[in-house]
């Protein structure tokens, strides 16, 4: 969409005149710019398939709406270019704490450790790693009755800008982190494979099979959840004892906090 509305002047067909192989060429080294490494080959025929296409279309609303969108991606590239000068000014500030090994822990970057320290605050002002991860709301907090064993879910009562800072900066840790992602897979393994055998001998639309889907998503939601709280206690350790990122260091913590 860059290269149309850079090009076109609120007139598709005139870049679609050129033919696909010269809107390749005219894509191609755009690319870049936006953080890709190469044209999407399915994506960008269908945008040249649409140049052309004018089936239910206005051709004076077309035109109105290529030049927002001309205006909406130059807000995007800005925003992105302000987004960069910031996280660079965040990394900095966390290089001059003398925190910068924080960024050792595989899947976490730079910028999202500041990030999730600067909701935080000092961790040296809690007494454990438990107390941040109750200040983010991670804890788990029991609804029980006499009668009824509820579910335990998180208490939500901390820090709401924590919590997100943290729940972000997890998934990438779930996939690129070996400890983590191990915590994960043992912990979503047996609900996943429920799940599967359900959905094998349950015919379509069978409760068994939806039942076993809905608890493997539960699980993989508190699995993700305990991932979270297992990152802040990371991070706890390397800011107020000063440790550096140690893998077998980091799964005995895990195993101890199960």
């Amino acid at each position: 969409m860059g290269a149309v509305t850079s090009r076109c002047g609120a007139d598709p067909a005139s870049v679609a005149a050129g033919g696909l192989a010269e809107f390749t060429a005219l894509v191609r080294p755009q690319v870049a710019g936006w953080g890709g490494k190469r044209p999407d080959g399915q994506v960008l025929r269908a945008v040249f398939a649409a140049l052309t296409d004018a089936a239910g279309a206005v051709g004076w609303s077309r035109r109105g709406l290529l030049r927002r969108v001309a205006d909406e991606l130059g807000d995007l590239q800005r925003t992105r270019a302000q987004l960069r000068v910031v996280e660079a000014d965040m990394t900095a500030v966390l290089g001059e704490l003398g925190l910068s090994r924080l960024s050792e822990i595989p899947g976490l970057t730079a910028a999202g450790a500041a990030v999730i320290l600067a909701e935080t605050g000092d961790p040296r002002r809690y007494q454990a790693s438990g107390a941040l991860v109750k200040h983010a709301g991670l804890s788990p907090a029991d609804h029980d009755s006499g009668a009824v064993d509820a579910q335990a879910r998180i208490s939500r009562r901390g820090r709401p800008g924590l919590r997100t800072a943290v729940w972000r900066a997890v998934w990438p840790l779930i996939i690129h982190n070996p400890v983590m992602a191990a915590k994960y897979q043992a912990m979503t393994a047996a609900t996943d494979q429920a799940a599967a055998q359900a959905r094998a001998a349950a015919g379509p639309g069978e409760r068994k099979a939806s039942a076993a889907e809905r608890a493997a998503r539960a699980r993989r939601a508190r699995s993700r959840v305990a991932c979270a709280a297992s990152l802040l206690r990371w991070i706890y350790s390397m800011t107020v004892h000063g440790t550096s990122w140690d893998p077998a260091e980091a799964g005995r913590s895990l195993a101890e906090a199960a």
